[in-house]
């Protein structure tokens, strides 16, 4: 179940990344060509960027491909390692859980507010993306753990 959910999430973000390229392409036609800016896409645009983003950092999560430093890690033993990575994957899951918290209590507060430059969408559907993907990033290191130590060594 979890991969078919990382095989829909990677569509998503290469959706995303494809709509934004287009809205770019748009927005600067309109721009040089017909003289005349639209006032929606740089903003439209950045938000996508929230959304990419966050699928991301779960699917690099997933994918265990993070950037990190690892020399002190990779030169312990298999049973110091183990517990060493494990800590650090519940710190991050404390992080996110204050992510989670804090963007569903921010969600609450402006979640309604339309855009300023295209009011039909609400902030709300951009700032989801904070709770939606942090919650996707605990599963993902609870996952993680589970499988290291059920697995031997």
């Amino acid at each position: 179940m979890i991969r078919i959910l990382d095989q829909v999430l990677t569509v998503v973000a290469a959706s995303i990344v494809a709509a934004t390229a287009v809205i770019t392409c748009i927005a600067v036609f309109c721009r040089s060509v017909l003289h005349s800016s639209l006032p929606w896409p740089e903003e439209i645009t950045g938000y996508a960027l929230v959304w990419t983003s966050f699928i991301g950092a779960y699917l690099a999560v997933r994918d265990d491909s993070h950037i990190g430093f690892d020399l002190l890690v990779e030169n312990l033993p298999p049973g110091p390692q183990k517990v060493l990575r494990t800590v650090t994957d519940i710190v991050v899951i404390a992080f996110f859980a204050v992510l989670v918290r804090q963007s569903w209590r921010m969600l609450d507060v402006v979640g309604n507010t339309p855009l300023q430059t295209f009011e039909a969408i609400p902030v709300g559907v951009f700032i989801a993306a904070l709770p939606l993907s942090g919650a996707g990033i605990i599963l993902a290191l609870c996952l993680r753990i589970a499988e290291r130590w059920r697995s031997a060594g």
